[in-house]
C-alpha cells in the first residue's frame, strides 16, 4: 500500500517504481509539503489501481507524475487542468499527458509527452498508461502468416 507521506513537509522528490505497490493513490498524499514547490513523483510499474485523484491539484502547484504502467481505470479530470503538470505536456495534451486512456499507449512514459510522442491506439491495452502494446498470440499468428502468403505470392509472381 501506498503511504500517504502526509507529514514529511521537505519531501519534494519520492521514486517509488517498481516496487509492486498495491492500493490507490491517497487523498493526503504529501499535503503538508509546500504547494509552491516543484515536486517530482514516481510511481511507475506498481499494482496502482482505481483514480488519479482531484487533491493532487491542491496539494502541487508544479508536478511531474510518472504513473505508466498500473492499473490505473480512471483520473479525475481536475488533475488535467494544471498546465504546468508534467513540465507543461498537461497544457498540449490534457488527460492524456497524465496517462494515455484504456485501449491506448505510449512507449516512453504511457502518456503523451512533448519529448515521447502521442498516445497511440492498443485495443488490447486494459488499463490506463501502458507503455507497450501486447498483441494476442492469435494476432501474432495471423500476421505472420499473411506475410508469409504475400512473400510467397511475390516470389510466384517473380517467377511467372
Amino acid at each position: 500500500t501506498l503511504p500517504d507521506f502526509s507529514t514529511h513537509q521537505e519531501l519534494t522528490t519520492l521514486d517509488l517504481s517498481d516496487n509492486q505497490i498495491t492500493g490507490t493513490i491517497p487523498n493526503t498524499l504529501l499535503q503538508s509539503v509546500d504547494t509552491r514547490t516543484k515536486s517530482f513523483l514516481d510511481f511507475s510499474a506498481n499494482l496502482l489501481s482505481g483514480t488519479v485523484p482531484a487533491s493532487l491539484v491542491g496539494n502541487f502547484d508544479d508536478l511531474t507524475l510518472y504513473l505508466r504502467d498500473n492499473q490505473f481505470e480512471h483520473i479525475d479530470s481536475e488533475v488535467c487542468t494544471v498546465p504546468l503538470y508534467n513540465d507543461g505536456d498537461v497544457a498540449l495534451y490534457g488527460c492524456n499527458a497524465i496517462l494515455c486512456p484504456v485501449g491506448m499507449y505510449s512507449p516512453v512514459f504511457g502518456r503523451a509527452s512533448m519529448k515521447g510522442g502521442n498516445c497511440i491506439s492498443c485495443p488490447q491495452s486494459p488499463f490506463m498508461g501502458s507503455s507497450t502494446c501486447e498483441q494476442s498470440s492469435a494476432t501474432s499468428h495471423n500476421t505472420k502468416w499473411y506475410f508469409i502468403w504475400v512473400l510467397i505470392l511475390s516470389i510466384f509472381a517473380l517467377l511467372f
